[in-house]
């Protein structure tokens, strides 16, 4: 049977793609580029790009993109110099399509399912332009920080610049058939701009009206200044209506949305009251924090004397982000008692503990606005061991390796650690319920993290462990997991590093996506710790995860857990 080819025509961007006949793709003997070496998780797709003329098209960058609505980026290849491509490991991808861009042209296939049968693609170039021009205000001076875009492209080809020093931006290889520009800038509101389609350059320059600023402040029940609230106008339903005080609780939005309320909110505070846009220098007044307060105590009820307390992870009320967690606080007291302070009203998580402890996180505990919690007894685990051998790659024992829980709580990271004897033998007590890590350190030796373990209370988990001797150049730690690093931020968990090669880098999956789902559970609430060990497994177990990213992708991908060698 022959192999079954698919030709995508110049006449549409996103041209018509053809039925997928059950056969197998077609495989030119010919170098192509690669997006990666692995065995593939689905079906391979590869393909050629050619101009209307039927050449070979060069200096072609290929983009596997992810299904709607989400349109992520899957993989990224460059055409060889005869136009051919090729996508080995397409990750967890179900379906996709292949859009393929260079100066001067851009095509697009339909969506397909990725499978073994999936054919060879034929893409031919379709005509682009570059759009560019300079911003300036009424009176020509140059506008910086513009953020300029295309509206009327298909997601994978929606441009967006922001203008430099000097007021210009240049728009790449947009589709002939785009027809319109938007500029967004802080002061000067927003112009739509109508296009052309003017080819090989369209020079598109767009003049800017600045506008007065609301100028309000942002205090306290006391009257105090606040900084860092956060000033919301109009539900923050427009694209500028977000506003942070500075340090003198003072605040600046655009006068457009001078109809509006406006609310200031604050994690240590409760919302203010809606006050309008439209008065004289505004003043939001944010209400007195609540608090919660309680004991904690061992297994057996008896009062821990001295304990500590800290904020784990927090969702506000009104679903609104924040970034707060910190440092606990030490609370000394023969009942056990202690008291969390300035509170916002949402959804808590707290860590806590004991001397010689590792932290624990509490059940999610509900605090309305300025409301006085105290009803809350916290328990601490009675936790149970993990003990066995550490040897070095000889088989030899290894004394004194510092042996601790790792990453237990996002608000205390320092955990009690105990050193192996000199028979290598160690018994790390205490272990926190649910999922946790144990990570080994030695000097000249490579680290290792253990995860994905569980323990009953009182109970013992045996972990023989080995760690290889550092070599020149070599890796010095290991863990298993994805490859990615988590942070909180003002958008919720998100991905602040995504390590090349890792399986987290493979399955598509960017620095700044942030995390919604782990294994079908939401994020929301979750602390970092609390996600990174649900992350974290041996190698060749799997994770569902999904992921948010700016621009209203989405995306979600069963990703295969490895060691990660860094």
């Amino acid at each position: 049977m022959p192999a079954a080819v698919i030709v995508v025509p110049a006449l549409v961007l996103a041209a018509v793609m053809l039925a997928l006949p059950k056969a197998s793709p077609s495989v030119s003997s010919s170098p192509v580029a690669s997006a990666s070496a692995a065995a593939p998780a689905r079906g391979k797709v590869r393909g050629r790009v050619t101009t209307d003329d039927g050449e070979p098209a060069l200096g072609v960058r290929v983009t596997l993109v992810g299904p709607a609505p989400g349109y992520v980026t899957v993989r990224e290849v460059d055409a060889d110099g005869g136009g051919r491509f090729a996508f080995v490991d397409t990750g967890s991808a179900a379906r996709a399509r292949v859009v393929a861009e260079r100066d001067g042209g851009l095509v697009a296939s339909e969506e397909f399912t990725i499978d073994d049968a999936t054919p060879e693609l034929v893409l031919t170039l379709t005509a682009a332009r570059n759009v560019r021009g300079h911003a300036t205000f009424e009176d020509g001076a140059a506008a910086a920080g513009v953020v300029v875009e295309i509206l009327d492209a298909p997601p994978w080809a929606r441009r967006r610049a922001t203008t430099d020093d000097a007021g210009a931006y240049a728009l790449p290889i947009v589709p002939t058939g785009a027809r319109s520009l938007r500029a967004t800038a802080r002061g000067a509101g927003v112009v739509t701009l109508a296009l052309i389609g003017a080819e090989p350059d369209e020079i598109a320059d767009i003049k800017l009206h600045r506008e007065t600023e609301i100028d309000g402040s942002v205090v306290d029940a006391d009257g105090k200044p606040v900084r860092r609230a956060e000033v919301v106008a109009c539900d923050g339903r427009e694209e500028g209506s977000r506003a942070w005080t500075d340090a003198g609780g003072k605040f600046q939005l655009p006068r457009r949305f001078g109809s509006c309320g406006l609310v200031a909110s604050h994690d240590a505070h409760a919302p203010s009251d809606p006050v309008p846009a439209s008065v004289e220098h505004p003043t939001l007044h944010l209400k007195a924090g609540g608090s919660i307060a309680g004991v904690v105590v061992d297994d057996q009820g008896r009062p821990v004397s001295e304990c500590y307390v800290g904020v784990e992870s927090f969702a506000p009320a009104g679903g609104a982000p924040s970034v707060r967690s910190g440092a606990v606080k030490t609370f000394k007291d023969p009942g056990g008692a202690f008291t969390v302070e300035k509170l916002a009203p949402g959804t808590y998580v707290l860590s806590f503990g004991a001397p010689g402890h590792v932290a624990q996180r509490s059940q999610p505990l509900e605090l309305g606005a300025g409301e006085a919690r105290r009803d809350v007894k916290l328990t601490l685990f009675a936790g149970g061991a993990v003990e066995g051998i550490v040897t070095d790659d000889d088989g030899k024992p290894l004394a004194d390796v510092s042996v601790a829980f790792d990453v237990a709580a996002s608000s205390r990271r320092a955990e009690p650690a105990v050193k192996t004897a000199a028979d290598g033998r160690y018994h790390l007590g205490g272990a926190p319920p649910g999922r946790f890590s144990v990570r080994f350190d030695k000097e000249g030796h490579r680290s290792r993290v253990l995860t994905g373990l569980t323990v009953e209370a009182r109970g013992a988990l045996v972990r023989d462990v080995s760690l290889p001797a550092l070599g020149d150049g070599g890796p010095s730690s290991e863990v298993g997991g994805i490859g990615a690093v988590l942070s909180q931020t003002r958008v919720g968990v998100t991905l602040v590093a995504v390590h090349p090669g890792t399986p987290a880098d493979r399955a598509g999956l960017q620095k700044g996506d942030v995390l919604t789902a782990v294994d079908g559970r939401s994020t929301r609430g979750q602390s970092v710790a609390e996600l990174t060990q649900a992350l974290r497994g041996d190698a060749g177990t799997k994770v569902r995860v999904a992921v948010t990213r700016e621009g209203g992708g989405n995306l979600e991908v069963t990703i295969e857990r490895a060691a990660i060698l860094r």
